[in-house]
């Protein structure tokens, strides 16, 4: 999903992985089906993961955004950001979104 199903606008993007926010890391989603079915990654591409039910997704692999600037991305992307650095990810951008 890389845009509104209703007005067709593009969803914004994760300020670190540039991917849209509707759309789940296709990595962490491998990997989440990898531990679940115990598979190894030469049986892993074989296998097509179910759809995926968004209440079995860890917080870490959904959106997060400052209220004051309103940047955002992936909650784990935006706390790994934050723990080296001070201001928003965002060139031009010098909130200090970490200390709100």
């Amino acid at each position: 999903l890389s845009c509104c199903p209703s007005c067709r606008q593009p969803l914004p993007k994760c300020y670190v992985c540039l991917l849209p926010l509707g759309s789940i890391n296709p990595y962490t989603e491998l990997k989440r089906h990898q531990k679940a079915s115990g598979a190894d990654a030469t049986t892993a591409q074989h296998t097509v993961p179910e759809a995926c039910d968004m209440s079995t997704l860890h917080f870490s692999e959904w959106f997060t955004w400052c209220q004051s600037c309103k940047h955002g991305g992936h909650a784990t992307h935006i706390a790994e950001w934050f723990e080296r650095h001070d201001v928003c990810g965002v060139s031009g951008c010098g909130c200090r979104c970490a200390s709100l």
